[in-house]
């Protein structure tokens, strides 16, 4: 009979626990989160994982790191647009029905050795439009650091989805290249968005 009792109470207390441990995973505003992905591709620019952070001025910060080495010439092919590696961001739109709503690109300067950051919004029809600058730092050591004000993407729901997207150009088939995504498509990690002032 005692048995009958207990049953049911052991049964909502672990409901309880397992409520409070759901809410208590969830990430606070501006808290860093990773996206892995597997080592699962055959060309130099397979990506292991990428951290997603924002500052106290509000700034994002996306860490890219890499399973081998690469470099800038990775992007470059021998003929049609080069290669980048984006952040993609979705606001109002949702992972793998849609376009991000949001880019935030590192691709090779038009001259130099250098990657150029860029910030682009997809308005829905056309191409993507810059609406500012990103910084980039690397790729060293297999790591490669996108930085972007927060500011430059509305986000209404207080919180995006993202994933991130590398494309090779060299050796690669044209005109999209190898692609890898973290995590792998279409998957994607929450951010929860800080206010900024």
């Amino acid at each position: 009979m005692s048995r009958g009792r207990t049953g049911p109470i052991a049964a909502g207390l672990t409901g309880a626990v397992s409520l409070v441990a759901s809410v208590a995973a969830l990430a606070a505003p501006g808290d860093p989160v990773i996206a892995r992905d597997d080592d699962d591709v055959s060309n130099t620019l397979d990506l292991a994982a990428t951290t997603l952070s924002q500052s106290e001025s509000g700034r994002m910060r996306a860490t890219v790191t890499s399973w081998e080495g690469w470099t800038r010439e990775d992007l470059v092919g021998e003929s049609g647009p080069p290669g980048s590696v984006c952040v993609k961001v979705w606001t109002t739109r949702a992972p793998g029905s849609a376009q991000p709503n949001y880019l935030v690109c590192a691709s090779p300067a038009a001259t130099g050795d250098r990657l150029v950051g860029t910030v682009l919004r997809d308005p829905g029809r056309g191409l993507p439009v810059r609406i500012g600058a990103a910084s980039v730092s690397g790729p060293t050591d297999r790591v490669l650091v996108l930085g972007w004000p927060a500011k430059l993407m509305r986000t209404p729901r207080g919180s995006f989805r993202f994933a991130i997207e590398a494309a090779q150009a060299k050796s690669c088939p044209r005109p999209r290249g190898c692609i890898d995504n973290a995590p792998d498509a279409p998957g994607s990690r929450r951010f929860v968005v800080a206010p900024t002032r």
